[in-house]
């Protein structure tokens, strides 16, 4: 099983070759109630969602994004059924989020425009990871909490506002030809996601070098949301001025794989971040202990104490050093002063090895 590669057959193929606890996130939509045939694809949804439950780590989310045909008059309810399936067999119901579409095709018939899908937020166990995306908050000073007890009682606490708040969680886009994205070859698929959306998701659930499975991968929207990041990076970044990344190779365990490896998820950061236009200026190896775990819980890895088969210790990370081309903001006379280092100070930084903490 290769990483960061896209497996064109059946997704339960794919999967069988996936070890126990193998991804960290998963978002996808499937091709729910037979609304178009795919090819007559069958789709197997029971088997899917135990396959899902499989593989997803401990603390990883399945967002299920579905909405229900209507047939003879009436909605089927299959997305409610699905979402009692995914908790029968363990994952916890952790959200109920609603994609929100600004801009629906619209129905005749006696009900109004169906303007939302639903986003089922599946867990297994707690989520390890939640970055919420946050807006300003209106208000400053004081808030009242209120919080209604058994009893039916109020009860009212003086808090402060923060200056930024969570965002709720019905997420509004705007869809059809060239807003969903930009991507015209997209756009011949019948159903894709908002590239926002997948961009959003990805970017509350998961960390950098975590890793993501679109099971129906549709148009691509996942996969090409997976370095979206990087253009970001590079659209705000001012001219002249550097990206620094801070990441490890991941340690794959023969649990996992079949056999130890190690991999270099830097190198398809630089891959990319070079595509995009920045010129990669070199790496800091930063000597520390990285999150890596050896199978089993032991503290030696391979063969201990037999040197043959021995596995070097990941006790290092990267800083990876990009620059935007350009000429840079010119700094004031007052900000150039004072960031003047003594030369202690530049030869601790400016060398290519790093032992201070963490």
């Amino acid at each position: 099983m290769e990483i960061n590669k896209i497996y064109n057959e059946d997704c339960l193929i794919t999967m069988q070759n996936m070890p126990d606890d193998f991804v960290d996130f998963v978002i996808t939509s499937p091709p729910y109630d037979d609304i178009r045939n795919y090819n007559g694809y069958k789709f197997e949804f029971e088997k899917i969602a135990k396959e899902l439950f499989r593989i997803i780590k401990q603390g990883g989310v399945v967002i299920w994004v579905v909405a229900d045909a209507t047939i003879d008059g009436s909605e089927t309810g299959t997305s409610f059924k699905q979402a009692l399936f995914f908790k029968e067999i363990g994952f916890r119901l952790h959200d109920t989020m609603i994609y929100y579409k600004n801009n629906p095709m619209p129905q005749t018939g006696k009900r109004y425009h169906q303007h939302f899908e639903y986003m089922f937020a599946f867990s297994k166990g707690s989520p390890k990871t939640f970055n919420p995306i946050t807006e300003p908050t209106k208000y400053k000073g004081l808030a009242n909490m209120k919080n209604r007890g058994q009893n039916g009682l109020l009860d009212y606490e003086k808090v402060p506002r923060t200056e930024e708040k969570k965002v709720g969680n019905v997420f509004f886009y705007s869809v059809g030809g060239g807003i969903s994205t930009k991507d015209k070859i997209a756009h011949k698929h019948p159903a894709i996601f908002p590239e926002q959306l997948v961009y959003d998701q990805i970017y509350t659930w998961t960390n950098p070098g975590n890793l993501v499975y679109d099971p129906f991968m549709g148009s691509g929207t996942t996969a090409n949301n997976l370095n979206l990041v990087w253009k970001e990076c590079y659209r705000v970044l001012h001219k002249g001025c550097r990206l620094c990344v801070n990441i490890g190779d991941q340690f794959a365990r023969s649990v996992y794989y079949g056999r130890y490896k190690v991999i270099p998820i830097r190198e398809e950061i630089i891959k990319f971040c070079e595509t995009l236009g920045f010129d990669y200026m070199g790496a800091i190896i930063w000597q520390k202990v990285t999150t890596s775990n050896t199978t089993g819980g032991g503290v030696q890895m391979g063969s201990y104490p037999y040197p043959r088969n021995g596995i070097i210790k990941l006790d290092y990370e990267f800083i990876l050093i990009f620059k935007k081309l350009g000429d840079s903001p010119k700094p004031t006379k007052e900000q150039k002063e004072l960031s003047k280092m003594l030369a202690e100070e530049w030869n601790t930084f400016f060398t290519g090895h790093w032992k201070m903490c963490s």
